[in-house]
């Protein structure tokens, strides 16, 4: 994106932001994408911008499609039952009707990965 783009970043901006984003709704790597960290980042800073819980619904909606949302929620479901550790990778499956292996990735970034946004959104949701 060259810098006479930037003032149209926006969070607004779907077919742009789609760019940015892979089937799964997971961030292209720069080096897949040739588009620099610094840029993808403007994707995170659009979705702060938005003010509260009903923008980001709207938003997620008009950028992901269903399946995209679904597999959110089902990554979502998996990282929250993970992170109580007290089921195994099958029992998890089998309960949520997903594969161990969606399992075994969200244990990845859960507990291996130096990201750590599972844990941080878990912890914030419990110190509510």
């Amino acid at each position: 994106m060259t810098e006479s783009n930037n003032k149209n970043f926006s969070y607004k901006n779907v077919d742009l932001l789609k760019r940015y984003i892979t089937e799964t709704g997971k961030i292209i790597p720069a080096r897949v994408s040739n588009i620099s960290a610094s840029e993808q980042r403007k994707l995170t800073k659009a979705i702060n911008k938005l003010e509260n819980e009903k923008e980001i619904e709207k938003f997620l909606k008009d950028l992901c499609t269903p399946s995209e949302l679904n597999a959110f929620e089902e990554r979502w479901e998996v990282a929250k039952l993970l992170y109580k550790k007290d089921m195994s990778y099958r029992d998890i499956a089998k309960t949520l009707k997903t594969s161990t292996a969606t399992v075994t990735r969200v244990a990845r970034f859960l507990f291996n990965e130096t990201n750590k946004g599972y844990q941080i959104a878990l912890r914030k949701l419990i110190n509510e």
